[in-house]
């Protein structure tokens, strides 16, 4: 028998199999250990049994009268009793947590016409039925009601290493419980169950509300002994009741046995739903039968739901069973090929029909169209459970193409990626012809079975293959890639961390709406039994080393004896470990250690807690000093005394998703990381959709990207995590996020997007980031809602550029330009996005979704306004486009807001422009962000999101002219303010202020109002102009940059006082480009002085790593001041002296 099945022998009582050779003579029998015949069930031997009226247990009453037991406390274990003594006893369970273990039970006179000598009530909860005999005497008992075992308990029911024999009538009834509850009935032995009473079932729900998670396997059913009447099966779950739910339940591995005496017998295996019962993923694989007593009655061993017009579970999954008579395997009969007699399983009442294999469907990342040359697509092939993966599989296709597994090991859902080659056939509908599993491959559920994978053979209709034809653009689902859907099964750790917050994340959040960690119901083994080739267990050092590779750890217990750690020795590669407990004691072991020399090591669905330790001994909890992929998903890493994670001197690329760390840093002065780079080489890591929680007062980062000790750390992305240091008496996190460059290192392309941190009680959101290509974008403050500003030197959009083409020069109705948007990831497209241009043209999305290129192409239009310079005033995602990252975020589009200076746009006269334009003065209020705001015309928008820059106190304004085709007459405007913020004071407040309207030029009255809440004002145009007024100052700076590390940027400066916020330069000096920013106010008549100061001023060392400001002078009021261009190379304000007459 194989040992890759944790099919329980390694955890059995000590003793005689009872049934060793009831699988003698077969064709085939199980690979794995059966329960009862490779190993001992029942009572261990050697079990001395006690009087039962002689417990004298705390929460334990005894009624030797009655005959009964009633535990009504929490937490007892009743071990090593005689239940069969006078007659026979029966123990009532009431309370919390029980145990009833390596005891004897005999129905006898005492039982009655109930014949039940155990009765889990609805009270008790999380109830353990372990290692017991439990015998039913053959005492006939009442049809239908009568039973051995009746349980009703919540939370988690565990039966194990039973051996139940004899039942009168049923041998375990789980009725009417109230609440959810898992049922793990696993290891057993049930032989001869209802010999004396018709109707009789091994197991039987009724009424019973069974949760996810719940499992029946490893057992053994041996029918030997005929029954009284007909309707008896083996092993037939089933949802039946007006009360009955069912939403998740696996039956696997079991053996079930009805020999040729078993005339009686109905039915070996299936499921069904009736009396109002209702029911969902149900799935049964991978059994071992011997039907010689049924085959007589139906036919077929499946029960035969459809026939009888009951309704199956959806979805329901029925595969891989084996007639250990013939070695053959089992079908599933259904309406159209039903059995002799008739009889057949589906469809059921409902229309519905089972899954006949491990895959309920395969989906494809591009729904329909033509693939070329080039383009590639996942296939991604959803399965029933979660299941490990060994080696690369592979599916081949019907082009003569193959698709090669890529990701989705540990889960329910498998990526193959397959790219279309130039010798591949031309198929009007591309299809997956066949999986292989070539050299040594594996696809291998929890419990060690080879996945059923016959349902991804399928066709995608309108999917075609043209090998001669040119590559389209790439395009990727939309939505959160958040985990949830392959998360472990379990309970949240920290449902309520998000509670109260002005703003939470829209994704579903690790640890608070989904589980991670050691899936609930797994059995963890000793790793002082591990018997894997390549792996050595050192039981004095409580050390697990791994010298070999492509080692799978799953399902162990490495919390005892002070606690273990696993060694990942050099040469060792394509390590797994997962499913698995790990408790840092006084060992001191770090749990997870990989040394230089190993490489691509998988940490998946473990719980890794620290213990809370002061000694500092144990850095991290995983320490990698490989090389190649390291990825942990779905961990808990808790009570760290140092950093969590730790990556030392390798080459790699890091993916840490999905992951909870809380309470890091329980070491006096340990400043500890989730994630730390030590002389690492790191390309396109990844750490996104964790959640970091730090309720102690620790000095940690919250996400830290340091390159130190000879780092080099590029295109890193920080991305929709959730970071939480909630305010208390004092500071339990330094900074929410840190990306730090030391001297001699180096960090290109980080992206920090989409988290969502309360940073009330760290320092501050961000630690002044260092390095090249810094974006930080999208990033939210939950405690008020509002974006957080991005720290200086860094671009606050995923749009790093625009470029156009052709790039300057006046262009004339029916030329198209083609506009470019550079960004700082690849992103991905659906719909038609759209840019707004300041001519009152749009261009429309062309293509390079999947690239970090989009293009947009415009074709001037005759009644488009002449404009001096083309802009992009907004962008666009009308009818549901969307563009968002590989993340499924969307990006920042901000960015793309850009003048492209020396692009003239001049429609001959005689073209007829009728439009009009609407002017509007703003100004603004500003605190940890510029005020932005929307406007809508007649209650349509116009443009994309504006932004506020200058300051209402300095009594500045920005100026935005819209343009369109309205006609004369009265319109209504509507300004709409976005982004409110207040911080508690006067000086603490984002506002917006509109100072006038003017329409053709023209100022209207009453077009000024304060807006100090997110609101809407509109305003009526169109109608009476305003009373003369100061006409407003109107200043024009010409400027170009050096770009390095950052675009320049400036303030502009009247009479030595600030008058903007920093503004940005895009127009690169070295190709000759200038743009022109202007700027309105009221001077005053006099003399004034206007100065350009540069902010942000950046050096490398060499010409080409020097960010400049170049000053090509001012107009104001369309008189130019300055004399060629003042070049400001460090930082500092050129200022020129100025007039103005009114």
């Amino acid at each position: 028998m194989s040992s890759a099945y944790t099919d329980g022998a390694s955890g059995a009582p000590a003793g005689v199999p009872i049934v060793p050779t009831i699988l003698n003579g077969y064709a085939v029998r199980p690979p794995w250990k059966v329960a009862g015949v490779d190993y001992a069930v029942g009572i261990a031997s050697g079990t001395g049994l006690k009087n039962p009226s002689q417990i004298a247990l705390a929460g334990v009453s005894v009624d030797t009268a009655a005959h009964t037991v009633t535990v009504s406390g929490n937490n007892v274990v009743l071990n090593g009793y005689d239940f069969s003594l006078a007659g026979g006893w029966e123990v009532i369970v009431q309370g919390a947590g029980d145990t009833v273990e390596n005891s004897n039970f005999v129905v006898g006179p005492n039982q009655g016409a109930m014949g039940t000598v155990l009765d889990a009530t609805q009270s008790a909860s999380n109830f353990s039925f372990l290692g017991n005999d439990v015998d039913g005497a053959n005492v006939p008992v009442t049809a239908q009601l009568g039973t051995t075992i009746t349980i009703a308990s919540s939370g988690t029911l565990t039966m194990r290493y039973n051996d139940m024999h004899n039942s009168g009538g049923d041998m375990v009834d789980l009725n009417a419980s109230t609440t959810p509850q898992t049922d793990l009935i696993q290891y057993n032995l049930f032989e001869n169950i209802g010999v004396n009473t018709a109707h009789a079932d091994t197991i039987q729900w009724y009424n019973t509300d069974t949760a996810a998670g719940s499992d029946v396997g490893f057992n053994t059913v041996y029918q030997n002994v005929n029954q009284p009447g007909a309707g008896n099966g083996a092993l037939v779950p089933l949802a039946e009741g007006p009360k009955a739910v069912m939403n998740g339940l696996t039956v696997n591995n079991d053996t079930l046995i009805q020999t040729a005496a078993v005339t009686n017998a109905n039915f070996t295996m299936g499921f069904y739903a009736d009396e109002g019962g209702t029911a969902s993923n149900v799935v049964i694989h991978d059994l071992y039968i011997d039907p010689t007593g049924v085959m007589g009655y139906t036919g077929s061993p499946w029960f035969p739901t459809g026939y009888y017009g009951d309704n199956l579970a959806n979805p329901t999954v029925m595969s891989n069973v084996t007639n250990m008579v013939t070695g053959a395997g089992v079908p599933v009969p259904s309406s159209s090929s039903p059995t002799a007699q008739g009889y057949y399983t589906y469809g059921d009442a409902a229309g519905y029909s089972p899954t006949l294999s491990d895959v309920y469907g395969v989906t494809a990342s591009a729904a329909g169209g033509t693939l070329v040359p080039g383009k590639t697509i996942t296939f991604t092939v959803h399965l029933d459970e979660p299941f490990m993966v060994t080696g690369t599989p592979t599916l081949g296709l019907n082009d003569g193409g193959t698709a090669v597994y890529s990701r989705g090991s540990g889960t329910n859902a498998l990526a193959f990626n397959y790219t279309v080659g130039n010798s591949d056939k031309a198929v009007s509908a591309l299809g997956i012809a066949g999986t292989n599993l070539a050299a040594g491959a594996a696809v291998t559920d929890s419990v060690g079975n080879a996945a059923n994978l016959a349902g991804a053979v399928v066709s995608f209709a309108g999917l075609a293959v043209n090998p001669t034809a040119s590559q389209p653009a790439p395009t990727q689902p939309m939505g959160y890639a958040d985990g949830s859907s392959g998360a472990p099964a379990g309970t949240p750790l920290l449902p309520t961390l998000l509670n109260g917050y002005a703003a939470r994340p829209a994704w579903k959040v690790a640890g608070v709406d989904y589980a991670v960690g050691v899936p609930s119901g797994t059995s963890l083994a000793n790793p002082s039994s591990i018997t894997l080739a390549g792996v050595s267990v050192d039981t004095a050092s409580h050390t697990v080393t791994i010298s070999g590779s492509n080692v799978t750890l799953s399902g162990y217990d490495f919390t005892g004896g002070g606690g273990w750690g696993v060694d990942i020795a050099p040469g060792a590669t394509n390590v797994v470990i997962k499913n698995c407990h790990f408790l840092v004691g006084a060992n001191n072991n770090v749990p997870i250690n990989a040394a230089s020399g190993s490489g691509n090591l998988t940490v998946l669905n473990n719980t890794i807690d620290g213990g809370s330790g002061t000694s500092g001994a144990d850095w991290a909890l995983v320490n990698y000093d490989g090389s190649g992929t390291f990825t942990a998903k779905y961990d808990a890493f808790l009570n760290a005394q140092e950093d969590a994670i730790d990556f030392n001197s390798g080459t790699m690329t890091t993916v840490v998703e999905y992951n909870v760390f809380d309470n890091l840093g329980t070491s006096p002065g340990s400043h500890p990381d989730p994630v730390q780079y030590v002389g690492v080489t790191s390309n396109n890591s990844v750490e996104a959709y964790n959640t970091i929680y730090q309720p102690n007062p620790s000095g940690m980062q919250g996400v830290q990207l340091q390159a130190q000790s000879g780092s080099t750390l590029d295109n890193t992305m920080i991305e929709n995590n959730t970071i939480v240091a909630k305010a208390s008496s004092s500071v339990a996190m330094s900074y929410s996020i840190a990306v730090i460059q030391n001297s001699g290192n180096t960090i290109n392309g980080a992206v920090v997007d989409n988290n969502y941190i309360d940073y009330r009680g760290a320092y501050g959101p961000f630690y002044p980031p260092s390095g090249s290509n810094l974006t930080f974008c999208g990033n939210v403050n939950m405690a008020t809602g509002a974006t957080i500003a991005s720290p200086g030197g860094t671009a606050g959009s995923d749009v790093c550029g625009v470029s156009a083409s052709p790039a300057s020069g006046t262009q004339n109705p029916g030329t198209t330009i083609a506009l470019t948007l550079t960004m700082d990831q690849p992103v991905f497209v659906t719909g038609s996005p759209t840019l707004s241009l300041n001519d009152g043209g749009a261009a429309t999305y062309a293509g390079g979704s999947g690239t970090g290129k989009l293009l947009f192409n415009y074709t001037i239009g005759a009644t488009d306004a002449a404009v001096k310079a083309l802009a992009v005033t907004a962008a666009n995602l009308p009818n549901g486009a969307a563009i968002a990252d590989a993340a499924g975020s969307s990006v920042n589009l901000s960015g793309a807001l850009q003048t492209l200076n020396g692009l003239v746009v001049d429609p001959p006269a005689s073209g007829g422009s009728t439009t009009s334009t609407i002017t509007l003065n703003v100004s603004e209020d500003a605190y940890q962000g510029d005020a932005q705001f929307i406007v809508k015309v007649d209650g349509t928008q116009i443009g994309g999101t504006m932004t506020a820059s200058a300051l209402h106190a300095s009594g500045d304004s920005n100026v935005f002219t819209l343009t369109g085709n309205w006609a004369s007459g009265s319109h209504q405007v509507a300004i709409q303010f976005l982004n409110d913020a207040y911080g508690g004071t006067a000086s603490t407040d984002r506002n917006l202020y509109v100072n006038a309207i003017a329409v053709n030029g023209q100022t209207e009255s009453g077009t000024s109002a304060a807006l100090y809440t997110a609101s809407t004002h509109t305003f009526s145009v169109g109608g009476s102009v305003a009373a003369a007024s100061d006409p407003a100052d109107t200043v024009t700076v010409h400027l170009s940059e050096d770009a390095y590390k950052g675009n320049a940027q400036f303030k502009l400066l009247v009479d030595g006082k600030a008058v903007t916020t920093p503004q940005q330069v895009v127009a690169l000096h070295a190709a000759g480009a200038w743009e022109d920013l202007t700027f309105s106010g009221n001077f005053g008549a006099g003399n004034h002085t206007i100065g350009v100061q540069f902010t942000n001023d950046a050096y490398g060392g060499t010409a080409s790593t020097d960010r400049n400001l170049y000053v090509n002078g001012v107009d104001v009021n369309g008189t130019h001041y300055g004399s060629g261009v003042s070049a400001l190379y460090s930082n500092g304000t050129v200022n020129f002296a100025i007039t103005t007459t009114h």
